[in-house]
């Protein structure tokens, strides 16, 4: 949650080290595909549906029948951001189809959930889940795009990447806060820091041999990413263990010697694939294809120069009134389109062909007839689809269960250091964590603007892989939750002062299964 992608923090860092004498200079971006974005939909010409999915097909994702027509009926399953969105450009592109979706819950969202609640100092929003935006990238241009459209541009809050949030992330280890070296700093800011902190131990090394690795075997078609950066390290586990397990931390909430590196950093295997080492991939890679101008010039030619700027100036970006604003805006525009219906606290209980295939049938929670469609869109976690398809690959996918706790005190000064917050390594003892948690967001620096309360904000995120295996009764209450974030912030922050509001009632701050584990399933469900 922190570190938005390994690759970008793990690519930043070798590029840092590449700058010190002993090393060679490098540069490597992010190019700007020509992929349509999903936000022309929702502000383009209507257009129809061709026979592009005339093959029968049945995914994990997905399920189409077998026809040669535009799609009559669409059913959508679930009312997160991927089911809106999916739902938004099917109400554009087919106005002659009726879309349906479906949502379990009494509200729409999914894990993007703001709650604004009622503190000392007045109403302040509270993130349960994503908090936060990336801008400039690839998909972050794509995503503005359709933000744009949303007509959403006003309530926007950008965080600068030249901030104190921006520049100042941090790794807790072994019991201290250790600030990651930012592109913002000078050059002995960043070199030293890396050739002298023991946290770093094994960085220099492990680029220094990266490039004489030998290229994997053809037969190795998978591995963890702490496996993958190991072996590409020269067998360095420390930089694994101490730097790339916090960013895993951040991102998946997952161990790093599980996760899949195809799945999950597929840049980097494509580029050992490709080039033979991540040196050689780095040193052939053109800032003029890949770099970050070019990302930003073709980010501005989709966005406007305005916004295009302040992508290009920030490091995140959330909106007034918490990210609730956006699937809001989304719903917004799916009730208005006359086409579509969104039926909430109504889940699917059963999907399956019609004899002659031409239809799919969809059974629901309310014991309601069996409806009828052409197509079906699921966005679903694969365990709960798997309940109602066969496709026996789902239940393989693990989920990871996370407790995000959100607390605000009413002293705007108990944060040490200045930042956007910091991660938990696996490494550090279980002395100095025995909460297992993960992270800490420092929202009231990170995101500020999204209400006026003057206080410290901070979310605890707690279990992840560390709670594998427990059953949903074994998981902490709230209360319980509530009380693990605050030993974890009096151990590592000094922060003794008793929150004056705590998300801990209701519907809970337990995600539970919210984070797919990618485990290199994708061969099996392709």
């Amino acid at each position: 949650m922190l570190l938005h992608t390994p690759e970008a923090r793990l690519v930043m860092l070798l590029r840092q080290c590449y700058r010190s004498p002993r090393c060679l200079s490098a540069r490597r971006g992010e190019r700007l595909y020509t992929t349509r974005a999903l936000a022309t939909a929702l502000s383009g010409p209507r257009r129809r549906a061709g026979n592009a999915h005339s093959k029968r097909s049945s995914s994990a994702r997905g399920l189409t029948t077998t026809t040669d027509n535009k799609p009559e009926h669409i059913a959508i399953l679930g009312g997160g951001i991927t089911g809106l969105v999916a739902a938004a450009i099917a109400t554009k592109l087919n106005p002659e189809s009726k879309i349906t979706l479906y949502e379990s819950s009494e509200r729409l969202g999914g894990w993007v959930h703001s709650e604004v609640v009622q503190s000392s100092d007045g109403p302040v929003v509270f993130e349960l889940g994503p908090r936060s935006l990336r801008p400039a990238t690839t998909r972050g241009y794509h995503a503005l795009s359709m933000v744009q459209n949303l007509r959403l541009e006003e309530q926007m809050l950008f965080t600068a990447k030249d901030s104190p949030a921006g520049s100042n992330r941090f790794i807790y280890y072994p019991n201290k806060l250790v600030r990651i070296p930012s592109p913002n700093d000078g050059f002995l800011q960043k070199v030293w820091p890396l050739l002298t902190e023991p946290l770093f131990e094994g960085l220099p090394g492990a680029l220094w041999a990266e490039r004489n690795v030998p290229k994997r075997p053809d037969s190795l078609i998978d591995e963890s990413i702490g496996g993958f950066v190991k072996r590409r390290g020269g067998g360095s586990k420390k930089l694994v263990d101490n730097v790339l397990s916090a960013v895993v931390h951040g991102i998946f909430a997952g161990d790093v010697n599980q996760l899949s590196v195809r799945s999950l950093m597929p840049r980097m295997w494509e580029a050992e694939g490709k080039y033979g080492s991540l040196t050689e991939a780095m040193m052939r890679t053109t800032p003029e294809m890949y770099g970050a101008g070019s990302l930003h010039k073709s980010g501005a030619a989709l966005v406007g120069q305005e916004l295009g700027r302040k992508a290009r100036e920030a490091g995140i970006y959330t909106f007034m009134n918490g990210m609730q604003t956006l699937p809001d805006a989304l719903a917004k525009v799916v009730r208005g389109a006359g086409n579509a219906d969104i039926r909430m606290a109504t889940s699917a209980s059963k999907i399956s062909r019609s004899e002659d295939g031409k239809t799919v049938q969809i059974e629901t929670s309310n014991n309601q007839p069996a409806q009828s469609y052409s197509h079906v869109i699921s966005t679903l976690p694969a365990h709960n689809l798997s309940s109602l398809v066969d496709i026996p690959a789902l239940s393989l996918i693990p989920y990871t269960t996370v407790m995000v706790v959100n607390l605000y005190y009413t002293n705007p000064n108990l944060v040490p250091q200045p930042g956007f917050g910091y991660l938990i390594p696996q490494s550090v003892p279980f002395s100095q964590n025995p909460e297992f948690a993960l992270g800490v967001v420092y929202d009231s620096e990170a995101t500020p603007g999204t209400d006026n309360a003057p206080g410290t904000k901070l979310t605890v995120m707690i279990g992840g892989h560390y709670w594998d295996g427990r059953s949903a009764a074994e998981l902490p209450t709230p209360e319980e939750g509530q009380l693990l974030a605050e030993r974890v912030l009096a151990r590592h922050l000094k922060i003794i002062d008793k929150p004056d509001r705590g998300e801990a009632e209701d519907d809970g701050p337990v995600c539970v299964d919210a984070v797919e584990r990618c485990s290199g399933r994708g061969g099996v469900l392709r």
